[in-house]
């Protein structure tokens, strides 16, 4: 019999079994013990199931709460260091500290001087004749 990889195949596995042993209970008497732990564990499973599916779901909603709470997050610490900025000035070094760049002068652009090109050489022309 071929091995049974997905949880819904065993379930479906389980639940033939299950049934095979209802139809033949007459014959299988002896075998009821352990007709009933596979009957538990079935319900387990299903009960297991149900409550990862719920689980997953509730990690979605957490993430979804999450991705809004970073967003408006970003909006706060936004407005807070425009606050900022505006009681320090937009040139105080103080703005360093909340992770800001203060406005400072430009420096002068050095001037770079480019080397002269060689002139080009002029090919020497043969004359044909």
């Amino acid at each position: 019999m071929p091995e049974v990889k997905s949880f819904a195949e065993l379930i479906r596995d389980w639940e033939k079994l299950l049934a095979a042993c209802t139809d033949n209970a007459a014959t299988l008497g002896t075998a009821e013990p352990q007709r009933l732990v596979l009957e538990g564990l079935l319900a387990r499973g299903r009960e297991m199931k149900n409550r990862q599916d719920a689980l997953v779901a509730q990690k979605q909603l957490a993430t979804q709460d999450l991705e809004v709470l970073k967003d408006q997050g970003r909006e706060a610490a936004r407005r807070l260091r425009g606050a900022v900025r505006s009681i320090v000035g937009s040139r105080s070094e103080l703005l360093v500290q909340f992770n800001m760049f203060p406005l400072r002068p430009r420096r002068a652009r050095k001037a770079t001087v480019k080397p002269p090109q060689p002139p080009a050489e002029a090919k020497p022309q043969t004359t044909t004749q």
